[in-house]
């Protein structure tokens, strides 16, 4: 059993010329061919290697093909053909055709082939459906969408439960001021305005109005307390306050800046090319898993627990993060 290269199909263009080298280089396994007898149709002989007739107007034919001059001289095709196989006969004498990266990329070869043969064609011919896309979009449409979303001001006085209730009396009451004075805030101030600095203890925000930005409803990740969140998407009107709203953590009054509604984008264009092209990538991935599991099913591994258990493995050096080459 080996592992290979899922990116296999890929290279094998790259690789071409390699592997006709490496088909004849390997066929033999490691093992020396015996001598043909004069009755085969024997066209070539060098040592243990050697070429028959078919073999012999394969290569020829091949060459043609690819309008190789050599096929149209007989002298330097039988030349090359001779040169070759007395190339591979020193290469079998000295045993290259048993080195294990040389057979590890022949093995590879191979896979790619098969994934040529069996999981391209198939592969090409996936397609996915306008009803397919459709349907896709309305399960998933909430995740496209963008949820509303509310700009908020908002001033902030602080309490502590361990606060007496007379001082968290006069910290609403302070509250309550504020909100007097803000139904007189001319509308083109942003938020409260200067009343932000005196009636709001919020660091980020009492120097902009109280401007604390925009929230975005179903969120959850913000540190105001629940209930001042859900009062400010309660507000209607833009320009609209809150009443004073008492937490835990202090008084809070609110004004409602700007609001965006709900989107979800339209089914066409790049956003339609984008579903396609993820429902066909799971396709291929399921027929590619599909066929592997069939590989699997009809040639099924032994693993001998015995011998597998004397691999040793060996640690990767940890590289130092703070290393920078010179």
């Amino acid at each position: 059993m080996f592992s290979f290269d899922s990116n296999i199909p890929e290279k094998i263009l790259s690789q071409a010329t390699f592997m006709v080298c490496a088909m004849a280089l390997v066929t033999s396994c490691g093992q020396k061919k015996p001598m043909k007898t004069a009755t085969d149709s024997t066209a070539i002989e060098v040592g243990h290697q050697s070429i028959d007739l078919r073999d012999l107007q394969a290569d020829l034919d091949d060459l043609s093909r690819r309008r190789n001059p050599e096929a149209q001289d007989p002298q330097k095709f039988i030349s090359g053909s001779v040169e070759r196989l007395t190339a591979l006969e020193r290469a079998h004498e000295l045993g290259l055709d048993r080195e294990r990266d040389l057979r590890r990329q022949w093995e590879n070869l191979l896979i790619g082939r098969l994934y040529q043969l069996e999981l391209e064609k198939k592969l090409s011919q996936i397609e996915v459906s306008d009803a397919e896309i459709e349907a896709y979009y309305e399960t998933q449409k909430s995740s496209y969408g963008r949820p509303a979303q509310i700009h908020i001001a908002l001033l902030h006085l602080s309490t502590s439960p361990k606060q007496s209730e007379e001082n968290r009396r006069q910290t609403r009451e302070r509250m309550e001021s504020a909100r007097k004075l803000a139904t007189d805030i001319p509308t083109d101030i942003q938020g409260f305005g200067k009343l932000a600095m005196e009636y709001s203890e919020e660091a980020t925000s009492r120097f902009k109005g109280g401007d604390i930005g925009w929230l975005q409803e179903g969120a959850s990740q913000y540190r105001w307390p629940r209930e001042v969140v859900k009062a400010a998407f309660a507000l209607q009107e833009i320009g609209a306050m809150s009443e004073v709203i008492e937490a835990e953590d202090g008084c809070y009054l609110l004004k409602k800046l700007d609001f965006r509604n709900a989107s979800t984008p339209p089914l066409e264009g790049r956003f339609r090319s984008s579903i396609r092209n993820s429902l066909l990538d799971d396709k291929r991935k399921t027929l590619e898993k599909e066929l592997k599991e069939s590989w699997s099913k009809a040639y099924p591994a032994t693993i001998h627990q015995e011998v597998i258990k004397q691999l040793s493995y060996k640690k990767q050096p940890v590289l130092d993060q703070n290393f920078t080459e010179p």
